[in-house]
């Protein structure tokens, strides 16, 4: 094999490798215990309103005895 592609070999090995390295995980954030701010694990979620894309007023109480999927982004979604 000539030496050019076993440098290119190698060379294509160490970038994946230091691409599959492992980063640490950012530290977590300390749970908010302010009033109201935690909800325990298989309880009902807590009522809120929140404005939709239409510009319109959408309370969870109005989704009631339906199931719901909250999807939350930075971006457009």
């Amino acid at each position: 094999m000539p030496i050019k592609t076993i440098f290119t070999v190698a060379l294509v090995q160490v970038a994946v490798l230091a691409s599959c390295a492992s980063t640490p995980e950012p530290e977590g954030r300390a749970p908010d215990t302010s009033a109201g701010a935690a909800v325990e694990v298989g309880s009902p979620a807590p009522e809120f309103a929140l404005e939709s894309a239409e510009g319109t007023e959408v309370a969870l109480s109005g989704f009631r005895g339906r199931p719901v999927l909250l999807y939350f982004s930075m971006g457009p979604g």
